[in-house]
This record gives C-alpha cells, structure tokens and sequence, in this order.
C-alpha cells in the first residue's frame, strides 16, 4: 500500500525523542495502490466513458506484444460487451527498462461460439508518432484514437498489441472476471487462444482497459444487489450497455448515482421513494433499459447506541464528518464522493468527483473539500460555487478548514503550499511547504488563540508549524503528529504542550516504554487526553501532571471528547481478526460506560488474510460529536482486497450523557405563567443602568446540553449559542418533582459593541417566593465552538427595582464568596475572564448588561439559570435588547420549554421582535425592520414572521394577549408548542443593521 494511505498513530515531543519510539502502520489491506496505479488516459478526446475495466494491481499477463528482433509475437485478448460506436480505446501495461514503442495494433474479434475470440472484425495500426496515439512512458498505458469507429454490436474480444521490446496487460477483476477471462495466443508458435498466458496458467481474471464512444442501444439490467433497500439505501445494479452515464430511475424519481459503468452503476434509493414495490429502471442517451422490481422499505430502527449507519461508495474515509450549522452531516470517502446527509441518516445529495482530502463548512453553509488538485465549493443544495485550481498541483493536500474568520485555509506540500482562500475562492496568501516524507496520515489543521490573535496549527513533513490567519508564521517545531489546542491556546501532542508561540510548557514522563501514542485530544476544561501503546488511557491535567490512567478493554484509537467533559468516544485499532467496536470512556475515570460492537460484513465469503468468513469491520477516523454531545459520528471499513466489494460505513452513535447519571442541565419545566405583563416600552432604553420599563424584558433559553444548535436559514447565524453552556454531568438543582412548566435555563447571544449598543438583557420574575438564579456573561470560551470574533473579557452587571444594590463581575472568580457560590450550582463558566452572578431575587423586573472590558466588542451569550425550580416563583418574560448584525451577527435567543407533572397541551408562547418603535424611547440607530423566525431543536422552521399583521390569524392573538407591537414593521409570532428547545432568530430585513429586541412571552398552557 502507499505509504500515503498508511496511518502513523505515533506522535512524540520531538525530533531527539521519535527515533526511541516505533509507530504501528494502520492496516488497511485492501486497498492496495488505490489511486496511484490507475492509468487514465487524455480526456480531451472525443467520446464517452462506455466501458472500463479498471487494474486490481493484483497481476500482469502477456507479454502481449510483436518485436521480430527477439522473435516475439503474443497477445492478449479479453471480452467486452456494448452495443456502441467505439472511437477511442485505452490500455493499461506494464513495462519494465528501457522499452523503444514504435506502434500499437488494436484488434477486434468476433465473441465465438465456443466464447472464445471468433473472427478478426476490425484491426487498427497506429505507429509511434502518430497524433492519435500516446505511449505513458512511465506507466506503460496506451490511448488510440480510432478511426472509422467500430460498431460493437454485443460481446466481442478486444486485444492491444504494442510494437515494443517489453509490454504486459495489468490485471483487472481477478478472481471475478466480467464474463470470459481473458485469453491469450502464442503466434510465433501458432497457438491456439487459451486462458491464462505463459506464465499465469487457467488465470480467472480480466485485463484492464477502456473504451469510448457513443452508445448505440439501451442498456440491460440483469440484477440488483438488494431487492428490499431501505430509502438511502445502497443498491448496485448489474448489467451491460449502460453507456458512460445517465438517470437511474426508482418509482420513476431520479436516484442519487455514485458510480457509472457500462456493467455496474451504483446507486441509493431516494428518500420521497414510497415504501411499496417499485421498478428500477437505467436510462442513457440511447434510450431506456427493462425494469426489475424493488420493494422500498424503512430504514433499521436504532438498536443500541447506534442511530443509524450510512454505506458509502468508496472502500474507506480518513476524513472526519464535517456537521453545518442546519445539522446536515457532510462526509466524503476516498473515491471522491462528498455526501450529504440529514441527522436521522437520509441522503439529500451527493457530488462525485468532489474530492478526498478534507470537508468543512462554513458560516454561510457552504461545503469546501479538498483533494491534491483543486479546492472546490459547494452550495447547501450540492451546486458547484466555485472551484480554486491548486496550480501546481500539491503532492498531499491536508486538513481543508474555515478559520475562526471564515476564511479558507489548507496545506498543498509540493503545490501552493500553505495557503488561505477567501469564502468567494480568491487566493489570500500562500507559504512554501517543501516535501521532506511521504505524509503517513491524514492531517487537519487546527485553531487557537495567542492572546487576542487567532492561528493555526498543522503536522507535515517531520515538523508542526502554526501561523497567524495572515500567514504570518510563529513557530516551526520539529516534532509528529495531529496537533491539538487547549481552550487557554496551548498546543499540544500526547507526551508534551506548547505555549502558542513555541515555548515547550510541559513533558510527561510516561511510566511504560514508549511505543505507540494516539492523538491527544482537550476539554473545554483543559484535561488532556491520549492513549499509549493501545490501551493505557491518560487523562493529563493542564500542567501535565498526570490526573488518572485507566487500562481499556481491548485496542484503541484516538480519544475525543464530548463539548461538556462527560466522555471519551474511542473506536478499536485496525486489527482484523478480531470485532472492531467503538465505546465510551467516563472522563471522570476512564471506566467504560458503553460498547458498540462493530458487526461482521459479507459472512459468507471466504477472507483468506484471517482464513475465517466473513470481514471485520475497523474504524477508519475518530469520532465527530455535535455541538449538543448526543451524538457521535464515525467513519469504518472492512478489508476484502478488493475496492468494489470492500465496504465503508458512516455511523451515528447516541452517546447521551458519558458520566453515570447525573442529569445534565438540562431544566425540568416550563411554565404556567403569571399574568404577562403587557410592556408599553418592551425593553430597556440604553441608559447606565437600564431597568426594564414594564415591558416584559427577556432572552431565551440557549444554553442546556439538548440544544442542537438550531441553525436556520443558510444564514451561518446559529451555530453558536448553545455551545458555550454548562459543563458536564451537573444540573443546577435537582427538583425532586416538577411543578408546572417553566422557563428554567435562558440565553441569548449577542454582539456586544460599546456605548448604547451593549448587550442588555431583562428578565421578570413573578410569584410570591424569591428565585434563587445564576447569571452568566459568556465570551472566550466561544472560540472553541467557532465563533471567531467572540467578546474576549465580558463585564456584567444586574440592576434591578426599588432599592436593589446593582451587582457587577469582571471575573467570577474575582470574588471568593461569590466564587464559591458560583462552583457549588456546578455550571461556572469555563474561562477565568467570563462573568457570572450568583443572587437571590425577590419578585420583580432585572436587568443584566454585557459590556466588554475595555470597552472591546465581541459577541457574547447571556444567560439565566433557575437554581431554585420548587420556589413559588418563576422566570416569567424575558428579552434582550442588542445590536442585530448580519449572517452570523443576527441576534439568537434560545428557550426550553419543559413538561411538568402538571402540565396538560401545549405551552403558549409569544415572540416579539421590536425595532421601530424603540427610536420612540430615545434609541439611535434602531433597527428600522425587523425579522423574525422561529425554528425547533432540529433547526427546522416553524414559523417566522416580518410584519406581524400580516397573518390575520397570529395579529389577533397578539392584540388579544395585550402584545401586539406598536410599529406594523415589526414582527410578532404567537404559537402552542410542545416541549423542547426552540430557537428565535431576530434580523434585520434585506441584511439590515440597528438596534433590536427579541422577547419571549411564556403565557402557560392550553
């Protein structure tokens, strides 16, 4: 195999330290030379792809060649079966020395009656020098361009004969030919034809070669793979003539194809197919082929921890899943294939020839893979964007990814080198990266910050070198491995870390012999993860002292850990005489909580590497979580030693929560509400201290481990609010019974500017008891969810009614009362320059404002927490007041509703976006027009709304609840929801900017 598609797992400090420790290659038997022996020839020649049959690497056969010096004249000769004008043919062969080409024949026998080569139909000479023939010196293949064409009419034998001193037939489809194998004839000798050649007796295999043209008849289906695929499901069909491409027809709907020849196309099943009995249908440009039956059915339900699995087309991935903002899973295998699926395991598209080397998306939604020749970008719907041309073309192309900036940045060794692309493809900067190795695994390129910069980080070539988003380079250190960057911007390798500027912070002295290191992966805490020699699993803390060592169960890869600190998801070593399987570790101890067990492929087949049936699946990559941590993604394969019958798999895991059962934060109810305020000024104007007037001030719920990141529209906004909540296993209070509904955790991110355009959120309390809350002001840990230009060093201060003492934090744990507090709800922020109140509050109207220290701008979450859900009081309506931006600037509030013991139907809520009406109360700059969207856990619309009389229906309960807004530009949305966690998204109509309020009004159930 080349050491390209080898995977090195060991990492070490340094260069002096790598040469003491082995590495342990990934065994991915079978794909030998996948790629780097393909022979293709010039695609600027006239004619389709018809048929192709492509070099196992497995054999050559022949010689198949005329030189009268040395008195040799052989061929071989081997079946094709098209009804077609062939013009073009090509050949693969290899050739040993010193080889002098002077000519080609290119023959065409009839298919005999004894199905052997018949009767010459058609023989073609075309000597060295001649413009319609090439001769690859280097690899050995042959393209002719024919002329006249010939008329294939079914099966026939084609045999290649160069005129050269060494020339023998690549192997193709060994040990299942297509039809005949191949045969061969001694004419020196006058030999008859016979299989196997001189050498190679009775050899059951084909040869490689293509043909081009233009087919003249339809195509004929022989079989299917699988009579009862589930929607999405894979599904080859065999046959003949089926041309170069076309439509595949399920029930009559187009089916996404990820392979095309003239005897195998493979295709998935259409998720609008209906679940009844279909036909299956090819159609090309000569015309449509007969139908075979297939009855469509469900997907499997999920079993276990594993939600679904997804077959791929290619035989294996080394490029971890890529998840939008909308959820949509993005994966690309080795053959090129970008795939993109929806969580619950449909396909909604696919693009062939999109690349391998890396996927990402950006904030706008669009899809950038990578392969050693282009960058290309795709749309959210698949289209092509735009495609930039690695010129020259790189060597290994590594780690494709948007920047915290939303730039584009990817490393060609060879080629352009390291270089940035902006998100309309246009090259920023490049930097040299010469090649010194062969690349042993597939890298990404990570991102951190080094004080208020942001940089990046990447393994080639002996040494990991970072550089600032300008392409400015910090540091070259020589050392292996995938980096990885702590939430304090330390970068880090399993036995060692780095400041960002280079400096080494730590070593750890492992107690084993040093052998085999996966990559480490950090927590949003700053523990450091990694596996030795397969099964010592370290947790390192941040000083690099070790925190505990836990002995696994077996062979594994590299640990990732969940976005809250629960879990570690590891899948098994590539070894393959055993189950592979994927588990989860407790990052509390390293005990395992769960084991997937990876099932057997293909048991009846004989697998002569382990002398057993059947083929061990392994794990290709390590795991993807989403931002939620439910959920788990990661890529295996099996090893047959053949690339069409070896099998790919995307798998979804429901990780839940990795600890043993605390619940996360994750709030009991919502609430039956007090009598909703009705606000004549709906939030505060942008005083110092600005107390909410009567208006019911409110922001929303983000923050709790369920939320998924409701990413709407493809407008990049939402990806980030939900992620930069409370760290794992620990839920602010218990309740031992759950009251009626309430709102119980709340959230809004928001652009924090300076003067009047501050963050400003406001919550009611209503009831007759004090609320016992925490309130957060969230910034650089948002970095690590993406978001590149978070508010660095949040202030926060909570004014509140009457003779309220305001409260103010700079840094929670400025305090050590207050800090004190602020750990025992067990959800302090994550970074020691967040905020964060913790307060007793009696009934009434607050107000919490974000301000950057400094007066620095950032975007920020602010979030409330009922602590205290039994209390006969609740978060009643709330709101926040900031400036709304564009794309990933809008202003996103997130809220749960809950269902209580109590609670019957569904809860009423009112959203309100206000705009206009603040230039009423002394507000500059307001947002002239607001828009508003309402979208459910999944990100999916619900509702949404511009002007709020626009909908007769939604206008009338508005006015009739007593909040109908006062400008008719604004938006309002009144709707019955059940419980879950909802996401409101509040910008401005036509990409306009302004001051804005988004409200939530919780007016009970049903």
């Amino acid at each position: 195999m080349p050491e390209e598609k080898q995977s090195m797992k060991s990492v070490s400090l340094d260069a002096e330290r790598i040469s003491n420790m082995k590495t342990t290659p990934r065994t991915l038997l079978t794909l030998a030379l996948l790629v780097t022996s393909l022979w293709v020839g010039p695609s600027t020649r006239a004619g389709e792809l018809i048929y192709s049959q492509t070099s196992d690497n497995q054999s050559t056969f022949g010689p198949s060649q005329l030189w009268t010096a040395t008195g040799v004249n052989s061929e071989v000769a081997d079946e094709f079966n098209v009804v077609a004008n062939i013009d073009r043919v090509s050949a693969g062969g290899f050739i040993w020395g010193a080889v002098n080409f002077q000519g080609v024949y290119v023959r065409f026998y009839a298919f005999g009656a004894d199905n052997k080569p018949g009767a010459l139909q058609r023989e073609y000479f075309l000597a060295a020098g001649d413009p319609n023939v090439t001769f690859n010196t280097l690899t050995g293949g042959i393209d002719a361009t024919l002329s006249p064409t010939f008329a294939a009419t079914g099966r026939h034998f084609l045999s290649v004969q160069p005129v050269i001193n060494y020339w023998y037939w690549w192997s193709s489809s060994s040990g299942a030919p297509r039809g005949e194998a191949f045969y061969f004839r001694n004419n020196a000798t006058s030999e008859a034809w016979h299989h196997g050649d001189g050498l190679n007796t009775n050899v059951n295999a084909d040869v490689q070669f293509a043909l081009y043209g233009t087919v003249t008849g339809a195509g004929a289906i022989t079989s299917l793979s699988d009579t009862t695929p589930p929607r999405s499901g894979f599904l080859e069909i065999f046959g003949s003539n089926f041309g170069g491409d076309g439509t595949v027809l399920i029930g009559g709907i187009s089916a996404p194809v990820a392979d095309w020849t003239s005897t195998r196309i493979v295709a998935y099943v259409p998720e609008s197919a209906p679940l009844s009995t279909l036909p299956v249908q090819v159609v090309s440009n000569a015309g449509a082929s007969n139908t075979l039956p297939l009855t469509v059915t469900t997907r499997p339900a999920p079993a276990s921890h594993v939600n679904w699995r997804f077959r791929m087309n290619g035989p294996y991935s080394e490029v971890r899943p890529a998840i939008a903002p909308d959820r949509t899973i993005y994966v690309v295998d080795v053959f090129a294939h970008l795939y993109a699926l929806t969580p619950d395991g449909g396909l909604k598209w696919l693009v062939r020839g999109a690349g391998e080397k890396g996927v990402a998306v950006g904030q706008d939604g669009s899809i950038y893979v990578a392969s050693e020749s282009f960058i290309n970008a795709y749309n959210p719907d698949g289209s092509v964007k735009w495609q930039f041309v690695q010129n020259p073309r790189s060597l290994f192309c590594q780690g494709v990814s948007v920047g915290p900036d939303g730039n584009i940045y990817a490393v060609g060794v060879e080629g352009p080198g390291i270089f940035s692309l902006t998100p309309a493809g246009t090259l920023r900067w490049q930097q040299p990266e010469i090649y010194r190795r062969p690349i042993v695994d597939y890298g990404e390129i990570v991102f951190g910050p080094n004080g208020n910069d942001q940089q990046f980080y990447f393994y080639a070539n002996t040494h990991v070198r970072a550089l600032r988003l300008d392409g400015t380079p910090v540091f070259t250190i020589p050392t292996s491995g995938q980096p990885a960057v702590a939430p304090d911007g330390t970068v880090h390798f399993p036995l060692g870390a780095y400041s960002p500027n280079g400096n080494l912070l730590w070593i750890f002295q492992t107690p084993y012999p040093a052998n085999v290191f996966t990559p480490a992966d950090i927590g949003s805490n700053g523990i450091h993860y990694f596996v030795q020699n397969l099964s010592k699993l370290f947790a390192l803390n941040p000083d690099g002292s070790q925190h505990w060592l836990a002995e696994v169960n077996g062979y594994v890869d590299g640990p990732i850990v969940d976005p809250f600190n629960t879990q570690l998801v590891m899948g098994s070593a590539d070894t393959l005489d055993h189950h592979g399987f994927v588990l989860s570790a407790s990052t509390q101890s390293g005990q395992e909580n769960w084991r997937v067990i990876l099932p057997l492929e293909d048991p009846t087949v004989w697998n002569p590497a382990i002398g057993m049936f059947g083929f061990n699946q392994f794990p290709t990559t390590r795991a993807r979580f989403t931002p939620d941590g439910q959920t788990a993604y990661i890529h295996t394969a099996t090893a047959t030693g053949n690339n069409n019958t070896s099998k790919s798999f995307l798998y979804s895991l429901a990780t839940g929560t990795g600890v043993p059962p605390t619940p996360s934060p994750t709030p009991t109810a919502t609430a039956t509400p007090a009598p909703t305020p009705t606000p004549p000024a709906p939030t505060p104007t942008p005083g110092v201290t600005p107390v909410p007037s009567p208006t019911p001030t409110a922001t929303a719920t983000a923050t709790v481990p369920p939320v998924v990141t409701p990413t709407p529209t493809a407008t990049a906004t939402a990806t980030a609010t939900p992620i930069a909540t409370p760290t794992p296993g620990v839920s602010p209070t218990p309740s031992p019974a759950p009251i009626p509904s309430k709102a119980i955790n709340l959230s809004t991110r928001v652009q924090v500017q300076t003067g009047d355009r501050v963050g400003i959120g406001g919550f009611i309390i209503s009831g007759t008891a004090p609320k016992h809350v925490l309130i957060r002001a969230i910034g650089p840990s948002l970095i690590q969810s993406g978001i590149a230009d978070a508010l660095l060093d949040p202030v926060l201060e909570l004014h509140g009614p009457g003779s309220f003492v305001t409260m103010t934090n700079n840094n929670w744990r400025d305090d050590a009362v207050q800090q004190s507090a602020i750990q025992a709800t067990g959800i302090p922020p994550t970074n020691d320059l967040e905020s964060a109140i913790d307060a007793t509050l009696l009934p009434g109207a607050y107000t919490a404002i974000v301000r950057g220290n400094g007066d620095t701008s950032g975007v920020a979450l602010v979030e409330v927490y009922d602590l205290n859900q039994t209390a006969d009081a609740k978060l009643a309506n709330l709101s926040t007041r900031a400036f709304v931006g564009t794309e990933a600037d809008i202003v996103i509030a997130g809220f749960m509703l809950g269902s209580g013991v109590s609670q019957s139907g569904n809860d009423r809520v009112i959203v309100r976006g206000i705009g206009p009406s603040l230039s009423a109360l002394g507000v500059s700059g307001a947002l002239a027009d607001p828009n508003l969207e309402l979208r459910d856990g999944n990100g999916s619309l619900l509702v949404a709304s511009d002007n709020w009389q626009d909908d007769p229906a939604q206008a009338t309960e508005l006015t009739a609840a007593g909040l109908a807004p006062a400008s008719p530009l604004e938006s309002g949305i009144a709707a019955a929801l059940p419980p879950g966690v909802y996401t409101a998204l509040l910008s401005g109509t036509s990409s306009a900017t302004g001051i804005g309020v988004i409200e939530v009004y919780d007016r009970g159930t049903e």
